[in-house]
């Protein structure tokens, strides 16, 4: 929900859009998407026009809903944003300026419209491995934002490199796993560092006799 001012206030909610300009005594619905799942998880106004609302769309609520209104919430105009996951929260600091979250990745916008956002920020892609410590093998579980080419390498203490896991493959928007087999590898502490195109992150193994 979004006071303006005593009079106008604008309310975000699932599948809801609600505005009056007369402290309640009516309201508008002027939000709809007509057949399409969409749930409304964040609401921002950067001044008294212009304003964003964020969620997720589609048959998972898994692709991102972004909505703009110039007019202080009488009409929006919406884009369902493929691949970068259900925005959690929205901040504009001016009409044009903002700043979305997603489950993994922070996104920075410069237009109205939400085209061309940008990551923006270090956040990882959840790496972890299972088990911990190991005496075999274990198997490493990361998820990607969106479709990207995945390098995934093993190193030992020293920082030599131990062996490639994978090295540029093209992987799809989702959870993944790849095993690492370290039964001919000494005991001791490994690192491993997965990157991307846009991400990065890193974990700690522990083979154990």
């Amino acid at each position: 929900m979004k006071a303006l001012d005593s009079q106008h206030v604008v309310i975000g909610g699932t599948r809801l859009v609600a505005v009056t300009w007369d402290g309640g005594k009516s309201w508008k619905l002027p939000f709809s998407q007509s057949g399409i799942h969409w749930d409304i998880n964040g609401l921002c106004f950067a001044d008294s026009r212009h304003g964003f609302l964020v969620g997720g769309t589609g048959p998972d609520g898994n692709d991102a809903l972004l909505a703009r209104t110039s007019d202080g919430g009488l009409t929006w105009v919406s884009d369902s944003i493929t691949g970068i996951g259900f925005i959690n929260k929205v901040a504009f600091t001016d009409s044009l300026n903002g700043w979305f979250i997603t489950n993994a990745a922070l996104y920075h916008s410069t237009g109205h419209s939400g085209v061309g956002l940008q990551p923006n920020g270090n956040l990882t892609l959840n790496p972890s491995s299972f088990p911990e410590p190991f005496s075999t093998s274990t198997t490493i579980r990361y998820s990607l934002p969106i479709e990207q080419h995945v390098s995934i390498s093993v190193f030992d203490v020293a920082g030599r490199l131990v062996t490639s896991l994978l090295a540029g493959n093209l992987q799809a928007t989702g959870p993944h796993m790849i095993n690492f087999d370290g039964s001919g590898l000494p005991a001791g502490v490994y690192n491993y560092a997965i990157s991307t195109e846009r991400y990065s992150a890193s974990g700690r193994i522990l083979r154990i006799k």
